[in-house]
């Protein structure tokens, strides 16, 4: 690649980011954040959610919203002084509408990166807004044939979210202690690893469980909240609180939906 080519990405940052992997970490040596100003993806309120579904409607988009318009507003503007440079979008799925139409005229490079598994890429016709973009980056192979087959044979890149090593090692100081940790909310089966808690709890009652940032919910993604004096949950916790956890557990569990 060019030295010279400059790289720069789009969309607000989620809160469940951590400073030390993801995209803050590709931002460290690869490019910068825009548009930063915009501080939400998503309205509260039942006044905001009714923008937000109007904006979706509007333009034809599944969950686009107004803080994804007006992060491609101020990222417009942006590319009128930073010609010959490359956008990424840090979240293709539904944040992409307004920024294909000048790619050509800006003689820009427009790339994003998709989350979403297969079944959920299909709802949300997501080729639609892919096959507008250079290149197609996916955090799945499992992505992949979407892609292929919905994009005109074209090949979806798969690459992988980059961890600090640096900052998130192993701990020289043993945990005897037996200690499950789950992270996270999106596409998880809680009910099948409550299920499952209950076959360990049988057989041994000293586990114990720490559960982070698992008190998102929605209709398909309820939340795991159980009470039990061997559940810890944590939430809005801080990088170093979060290294810490992984240091106390002995396995990582992930109930995963469609991965």
């Amino acid at each position: 690649m060019d030295k010279d080519l400059k790289i720069y990405y789009i969309g607000p940052r989620a809160p469940q980011h951590a400073v030390h992997s993801g995209y803050e970490g590709f931002v460290k040596y690869t490019g910068t954040f825009i548009a930063r100003s915009i501080k939400f993806r998503w309205m509260s309120r039942s006044w905001g959610w009714k923008i937000d579904n109007f904006i979706s409607e509007l333009f034809g988009v599944k969950y686009y919203s107004l803080g994804a318009f007006l992060t491609e507003i101020i990222s417009l503007f942006h590319m009128l002084r930073h010609k010959n440079s490359i956008y990424h979008y840090i979240y293709g799925d539904m944040d992409i509408f307004v920024l294909p139409f000048f790619k050509k005229m800006l003689r820009i490079k427009l790339v994003a990166t998709f989350h979403e598994p297969p079944s959920i890429l299909e709802w949300l016709q997501v080729y639609k807004t892919a096959r507008k973009l250079d290149s197609i980056i996916v955090v799945s192979n499992y992505q992949i044939p979407y892609f292929k087959k919905s994009c005109e044979n074209r090949n979806a890149i798969y690459i992988p979210h980059g961890i600090d090593t640096s900052f998130f090692k192993p701990t020289d100081v043993q945990n005897k202690d037996k200690v499950l940790i789950t992270v996270g909310t999106n596409l998880r089966d809680f009910n099948t690893f409550r299920q499952a808690l209950d076959i360990v709890w049988a057989k041994d009652e000293s586990v114990k469980v720490i559960a982070i940032g698992t008190n998102r919910a929605s209709d398909s993604n309820p939340k795991f909240n159980m009470i039990n004096e061997r559940v810890i949950l944590l939430n809005n916790i801080s990088d170093n609180e979060l290294l810490e956890s992984y240091h106390k557990s002995s396995l990582l569990v992930l109930p995963l939906r469609d991965a």
